[in-house]
């Protein structure tokens, strides 16, 4: 994946104000059609491989930081 920069927003805010160092992270699937996630639309969704993809990373980095 290659970082970039996306008009949305987090809660990190409030996070970073503690001195809390925080990432914003999207975990879409290149193979995920962009035109079919609504994101915060009315019809809100997002694609199967993109939830797979996002859990996994989620998951093994939740297990790295309490290991």
């Amino acid at each position: 994946m290659i970082p970039g920069i996306s008009t949305g927003f987090t809660d990190s805010r409030f996070t970073r104000n503690l001195g809390i160092l925080t990432y914003g992270y999207i975990g879409s699937h290149p193979e995920d059609d962009p035109m079919l996630t609504f994101n915060h639309g009315t019809n809100e969704s997002v694609g199967i491989k993109s939830l797979l993809n996002s859990t996994k990373v989620m998951l093994a980095l939740a297990y790295e930081m309490l290991t």
